[in-house]
């Protein structure tokens, strides 16, 4: 996926950042906590947080041990 393609409602990947932990929900703006993703799964996650459902599939996020702000993401 090249980088232009972020942010470009036109492009036929969608993609959209999105935050592990929702800034809603105590998150922050850094690169630990920021992934790239389909528009359609970032909507289909929204707020949810620690766990959701997109593409029909459950997942989970686990801080990462001894860090404040990175995330892992698991299959639940």
């Amino acid at each position: 996926m090249k980088k232009s393609a972020c942010g470009n409602p036109k492009s036929s990947f969608q993609p959209t950042i999105d935050h592990i932990r929702p800034l809603s929900q105590g998150g922050s703006d850094v690169l630990e906590n920021i992934i790239v993703c389909h528009c359609d799964t970032n909507d289909e996650k929204a707020d949810d947080f620690p766990h959701w459902k997109a593409n029909g599939k459950r997942y989970k996020a686990q801080r990462v041990k001894g860090s404040r702000v990175a995330y892992e993401i698991y299959k639940d």
